[in-house]
């Protein structure tokens, strides 16, 4: 059975949208396009229709001016078996006309199924699927959230969501399907596809061979701008915007369901003040803004289990100790599989390093307000910087954490980094890196590979450290310092003091990770879990909020190097006839343009990246 899914070429969603000097409409001259992001949920739809054995072929359909070719080759890219467009040149194409000219595609193809977004973010307002399925006189099932096709019975099942619940709907195919955003995840085309898509040939018609009229039934007659927002204003102190999160953003009832309009503004002034949570703990507030109250869902239910530990692994002798060794890469490979995470002692790394690493961190973050103001920054190409909640613009609900980074590139100019912490930063980067590079000699053991294995892959270059600061929190249950992720590193090397609140994900449960003195936290990090085949797990875990505190916190992040066309994928010597790769092979730039477009305390990105 075919699926045909239609895609439209419309302004990337990032682009802040300008109206044309003469009103006539939307600036699109020189201005990012692609594909609506609501025709991404469709095609994957059929994608993974298609790779269940419940399709065939996928062809993807798009109507516009010449330049939606580029769009029809995204849609190659991504897994379509054939592209056709049907060229509008300039004449504006309403959904009407789009309606007809898919009903006259659907007689020429003959597919079982058409697929499309229950919207474009442009213009359509909602309408295209609905009136092609009126003018084929087909089956519809709008807003889907849950599509199962049955090939022995020619029917389509579809979920979607409506007021008070969940409805379930049965189709007789052929069916008209519109795509709702809970339907999946769209894939990233990888880059291989990328250049074989360039090269693909894409069938062209026009709406005159298909005998469709697309002359506009409407005409516009202006276009005008949205008018200017006036609430919001930017606060001069710290001072200032505790009295405004005060008196007027109190904490929502989430029982209501009610979003609080203003959100962006309180975000945007509390970013201005470049003081962080910090600032708001030395202001003496008594409640939490509202912007950092997570929903109940997302915060710690008392208890954890108590009963379970996480792994502490001792590294003495390792060196020179062949029984040593393997009893030590034999406990790497149970923890590695089965938590995902591990402490280790008698590491090697002496214990003055850490402390010093740690009062540095503190010396920079009890830095008058005025001084550390000077390095807060967004700028991702910044390589010493500090920041509250590097996802504050993008997470449902921010952090209780302000975070000094240092990105260890060839760039780095020493100078940059506070001399409050400077050798101390210095000194701690060294010794992480030696002692990564002993860990990834046992893992690479522990996957039965040579010592030098994963070394040799560059795994230890491209480090960057994170010192984390979690001030005395008014009303620790109602946040988190830091919400649940997994870790976007291949690993992740972290000190903490003897405060705590770190929990893992293991078996369903969030467990303790109690402090050890002296030792490190090994996270094994996503990109470990692609190249391992999934024999070692990247795990979820968190940070509470805490009453008391500073909480004292600093991570070293192992990613790679990201520049240049290497493709990072399950480790060849590990595979076999009898296993199968899990994952595709990736560029490092691929996986962390993911990363970046998600905040804290979503799902895993893994899922986009399996075979």
């Amino acid at each position: 059975m075919k699926v045909m899914v239609a895609v439209k070429r419309v302004v990337d969603y990032a682009v802040k949208i300008r109206v044309k000097p003469d009103k006539s409409g939307v600036e699109t001259g020189n201005v990012k396009m692609s594909m609506n992001p609501f025709c991404e949920i469709a095609l994957e739809e059929a994608l993974r229709l298609r790779e269940a054995g419940a399709a065939g072929e996928v062809i993807a359909v798009s109507v516009g001016p010449a330049q939606c070719a580029d769009t029809l080759r995204t849609a190659l890219a991504m897994g379509a078996d054939r592209a056709v467009h049907v060229d509008s040149g300039t004449v504006p194409v309403l959904p009407l006309s789009v309606a007809k000219i898919l009903k006259a595609l659907v007689h020429v193809e003959r597919p079982g199924l058409l697929i499309l977004g229950k919207q474009a973010i442009d213009d359509d307002c909602n309408q295209t699927g609905q009136m092609v399925a009126g003018l084929l006189r087909w089956a519809q099932g709008t807003f889907a959230s849950k599509v199962v096709l049955d090939k022995e019975s020619q029917t389509a099942t579809v979920e979607r969501e409506v007021d008070g619940g969940i409805e379930t709907i049965s189709l007789d195919l052929p069916a008209v399907i519109t795509t709702d955003l809970r339907l999946n995840q769209p894939r990233y085309a990888t880059l291989p596809n990328i250049m074989k898509a360039k090269s693909k040939v894409i069938k062209k018609v026009t709406p005159a061979e298909l005998n469709v009229e697309i002359k506009p039934d409407l005409e516009i007659i202006q276009v005008t701008e949205p008018p200017k927002r006036k609430a919001g204003a930017i606060v001069s102190s710290v001072d200032e915007l505790i009295e405004k999160l005060k008196n007027e953003a109190p904490v929502p009832d989430y029982s209501a369901a009610e979003a609080a309009p203003d959100r962006l503004q309180e975000l945007l002034a509390f970013d201005a003040t470049k003081s962080g949570v910090k600032g708001l703990a030395d202001a003496g507030i008594t409640k939490l803004p509202r912007i950092f109250v997570h929903s109940p869902d997302d915060l710690p239910s008392p208890p954890s289990l108590a009963g379970l530990k996480v792994p502490v692994i001792d590294l003495r002798g390792v060196a020179d100790d062949a029984r040593r060794r393997r009893e030590a890469v034999e406990q790497i490979r149970d923890a590695s599989s089965s938590w995902g995470l591990f402490q280790l002692v008698n590491h090697g790394v002496p214990p003055q390093i850490l402390e010093g690493m740690m009062q540095g961190s503190r010396r920079f973050h009890e830095l008058p307000k005025e001084v550390k103001a000077k390095l807060y920054s967004r700028d991702l190409k910044q390589n010493v910087k500090y920041v509250c909640n590097y996802d504050l613009f993008l997470s449902g609900a921010a952090n209780w954490r302000d975070t000094l980074s240092c990105n260890f590139s060839t760039t780095l100019n020493p100078q940059d980094i506070p001399d409050v912490c400077r050798d101390e930063i210095l000194a701690y980067g060294k010794h992480m890196l030696d002692l990564a590079e002993s860990v990834y000699e046992l893992l690479s053991e522990a996957l039965g590979l040579s010592p030098s294995h994963l070394k040799s892959i560059n795994l230890s270059k491209g480090h960057f450290m994170s010192a984390h600061y979690y001030p005395p929190c008014p009303e620790p249950e109602l946040t988190l310092g830091t919400s649940k992720h997994c870790d976007p590193s291949f690993l992740t090397l972290l000190i903490e003091d003897e405060l705590g609140g770190l929990q893992v994900r293991h078996e369903g449960h969030w467990v303790d990770v109690s402090p050890v003195p002296g030792a490190v936290v090994v996270n094994i990090g996503d990109l470990l879990q692609i190249i391992s085949n999934g024999k070692f797990k990247s795990v979820e875990h968190r940070v509470l909020a805490n009453r008391l505190g500073p909480r004292l916190s600093v991570a070293m992040f192992f990613v790679g190097v990201r520049e240049g066309n290497y493709l990072y994928g399950p480790i060849k010597e590990i595979l076999s006839e009898n296993v199968a790769p899990k994952y595709r092979e990736i560029l490092l730039e691929e996986y962390f343009q993911v990363f970046a477009s998600r905040g804290l305390g979503t799902e895993s990105i893994l899922s986009h990246f399996t075979l």
